[in-house]
């Protein structure tokens, strides 16, 4: 699967008119691209053209139609699905979801569990303010669409097993634009767990902007998590050291 067409060109545009990225060689141009939406460098447009002071009048993503996307990555089998769900009703708080899976079909995806062709993507994204894919994490072509497509990976882990650097998340941190994502871990774990783990295993040999502990089956968790990991506000150093 390519990223969607349309989305591709308007990247093209843009880091053609950047001061940053304008210079550079055709095919770098088209990985950049392919890797990258207008959110993944933190505020579109107005960063991709140059760093420009942000106008505080201009319309903000959501009016311009472009959703924050992210992508369940489990180190582990088993871990994304109960996750998606929860981050699905933190994020419906506020705006509206989007909750993709892979489909059985080719060429097809499944929205809130309706197939849809995946030619749909762009009217999906403008309807709506979050775009959350769920994959396996293992190596296969959606787990790689879903990957290029977001702006923000999210990996899963449980507090009670290994951490692996598995073949995929390997494979995937030699993605073009890897480096731009904000890379978040989502640490699970019990149900009645008092005091969260420490993640330091977990951050070996990987690049993170946070870790957020949450318990399995807890809405309150992940609504907390959902918070800083969309931007709604900064994480809150209590509530996320301990699971209380």
């Amino acid at each position: 699967m390519a990223p969607f067409a349309n989305r591709h060109a308007r990247l093209i545009a843009v880091l053609r008119s950047s001061s940053v990225f304008g210079s550079l060689r055709q095919e770098i141009l088209q990985a950049l691209a392919h890797a990258m939406t207008l959110r993944s460098v933190h505020g579109g447009q107005t960063v991709i053209r140059g760093g420009e002071a942000c106008d505080s009048n201009a319309p903000d993503s959501a009016e311009q139609g472009l959703a924050q996307t992210f992508v369940l990555l489990p180190l582990l089998p088993g871990a994304s699905h109960a996750l998606g769900q929860d981050l699905n009703l933190a994020f419906a708080k506020h705006g509206r979801v989007a909750h993709l899976r892979a489909a059985a079909a080719e060429r097809q995806l499944l929205l809130n569990n309706e197939a849809l062709p995946l030619e749909a993507l762009a009217r999906i994204e403008a309807a709506h303010e979050f775009i959350l894919y769920e994959t396996s994490g293992g190596d296969c072509a959606w787990t790689r669409f879903a990957f290029r497509q977001a702006d923000q990976p999210i990996f899963i882990a449980q507090a009670d097993a290994a951490a692996p650097l598995t073949p995929m998340a390997l494979a995937l941190g030699q993605e073009p634009g890897y480096g731009l994502k904000r890379r978040h871990l989502v640490l699970r774990h019990a149900p009645n767990c008092a005091q969260s783990v420490s993640p330091t295993p977990w951050l070996q040999g990987r690049d993170l902007e946070r870790t957020y502990p949450v318990r399995r089956g807890s809405q309150a968790d992940a609504a907390r998590a959902a918070l800083p990991i969309s931007g709604s506000c900064a994480p809150c150093r209590s509530a996320l050291s301990r699971l209380t």
